[in-house]
């Protein structure tokens, strides 16, 4: 009894401090505002507008995702078509493309761990060989 209150005690108190204040998630912003908006910069202004008021009412409040690859690119998109390089729509047949390779790329690398966990089970239990 006295070990399960020495086991149990602890991990219940890590869990309560681990929880933290609200999130939000960047990418979601995002998601949100492209159905809003046609424009990708206006998209990038509702996106940071969101964002900013999420961080004014929840001042401990935390947004993930910002520095993620995706929204880098996607920045740099907004730069080109606010600077006049390329078009919006230019700019948005990009961003389809930049994604639809990276879930091109994310299948491929689930083929690969799908083939050695095939073989893994080949060679020890005899499955899927």
């Amino acid at each position: 009894m006295k070990l399960i209150k020495f086991l149990f005690l602890p991990s219940f108190l890590i869990f309560l401090s681990s929880c933290g204040g609200p999130s939000m998630n960047a990418h979601n912003a995002y998601n949100d505002c492209s159905y809003k908006f046609d424009n990708i910069v206006k998209v990038d202004q509702c996106a940071k507008g969101m964002m900013q008021t999420f961080l004014r009412q929840n001042p401990n409040g935390v947004i993930y995702g910002r520095g993620s690859d995706e929204l880098q690119f996607y920045q740099g998109l907004v730069y080109k078509v606010q600077s006049k390089q390329i078009s919006n729509s230019d700019a948005l047949n990009r961003y389809a493309n930049y994604k639809q390779q990276k879930e091109q790329a994310a299948k491929a690398e689930a083929r690969k761990i799908g083939e050695a966990a095939d073989g893994l089970n080949c060679l020890f239990f005899g499955v899927a060989c």
